[in-house]
């Protein structure tokens, strides 16, 4: 018998009607989605999407992280699909469902360390700690806790505190009201710990762009200060950001971190375009994977409607984390005013 039973008679026919139901649905949805190089221009749609993604996995017990809502999302992209498809979707969701109930439970300071660890933003595992994605609880796992190293437990203590912001509230946290301390009497109200700290790092954004919450996280990648290495080799990583040149090799430059000596590496490498698509298959968010492969596809058959430089970190506030794709590099040969420069990272893969 299934470990959902209870809740979700997984077995009954009328809860594969309604499954198959939502996930054609869900399709129709997201392929008017998927017409959206920015979804933030469609924000009502993805809002759309996103509801029916969640209303599947809560059946299912799942929470909403990226990892189990890209099983659904990547379904989407498939041109065609018929019953014996939803079938296998269906039984994909209840193992992955059963495997989860059997995993060894973690607390939630726990999971919160071990984010940090990863390098994860907060949509990869929110969902897991109860944490709501507002703007105060992000700020606090990526600026009080990941850069500035505040107790776990204090920051978890503090979110439940975020967690009760009211959605009109959390809606005016990104206008003008923050920064003109019109939100300050409710914040306090609340107890908010860190509420001074927030609203600073909303002026320093606002006066310079370029220190924008998301790239707090992105200190990681200035982690290391030696002098880059002519070659090494490594078989994990984070993609940050790709973009396609349209030479006679359809040459890739993929900007990614990893590791070296317990330091993270930030590097940009030329691969092959067949290569990158393999490293891509290797990542963990498949949903997102299949976006950018798509788009980079698109480049190769020359559609000027796709861009050539895919920014994966910006667009969709998280990495792309590959494991197991044994990657060996060497250094690009550089000059500057006819110079040998030493010191830079620009590499290209030892078989290209």
């Amino acid at each position: 018998m299934s470990l959902l039973t209870n809740s979700f008679p997984l077995h009954s026919r009328e809860t594969f009607d309604w499954f198959r139901d939502r996930v054609i649905h869900h399709r129709s949805k997201a392929k008017e989605l998927h017409k959206f190089r920015d979804y933030q221009k469609a924000l009502d749609l993805l809002e759309d999407v996103t509801s029916i993604e969640t209303e599947i996995l809560k059946k299912f017990g799942l929470p909403e992280t990226f990892e189990f809502m890209s099983i659904i999302d990547l379904f989407s992209w498939r041109e065609e699909i018929d019953d014996f498809d939803i079938e296998e979707l269906f039984g994909t969701l209840k193992e992955t469902a059963e495997c989860h109930l059997l995993s060894a439970a973690k607390s939630d300071v726990k999971i919160l360390i071990e984010a940090k660890e990863k390098h994860l933003t907060a949509n990869d595992f929110f969902a897991m700690i109860g944490a709501d994605a507002n703007m105060y609880n992000v700020f606090l796992y990526e600026t009080m806790f990941y850069i500035n190293d505040f107790d776990a437990d204090s920051i978890l203590f503090e979110m439940k505190k975020g967690n009760t912001i009211a959605p009109e509230m959390a809606v005016k946290m990104n206008s003008a009201l923050l920064l003109k301390g019109k939100l300050d009497e409710t914040a306090k109200e609340i107890g908010l710990q860190f509420w001074d700290e927030f609203v600073e790092q909303k002026k320093t954004e606002r006066q310079n762009p370029q220190k924008k919450a998301i790239q707090y996280m992105d200190i990681v990648r200035n982690g290391f200060y030696g002098i880059f290495p002519t070659d090494f080799a490594f078989d994990e990583g984070f993609i940050h950001s790709i973009e396609y040149f349209d030479d006679e090799n359809n040459t890739i430059l993929v900007e990614l971190v990893t590791s070296l000596d317990l330091s993270m590496l930030p590097i940009l490498v030329y691969m092959p375009f067949d290569e990158v698509v393999r490293l891509l298959k290797k990542t963990t968010n498949h949903a997102i994977a299949a976006n950018v492969r798509t788009m980079l596809f698109e480049c190769l058959k020359r559609n000027s409607e796709y861009a050539n430089r895919i920014e994966i970190r910006a667009w969709h506030r998280t990495y792309l984390h590959f494991r197991g794709f044994d990657l060996t590099v060497k250094k690009c040969l550089v000059e500057k005013n006819g110079i040998p420069v030493e010191e830079h990272n620009l590499y290209e893969m030892t078989m290209f």
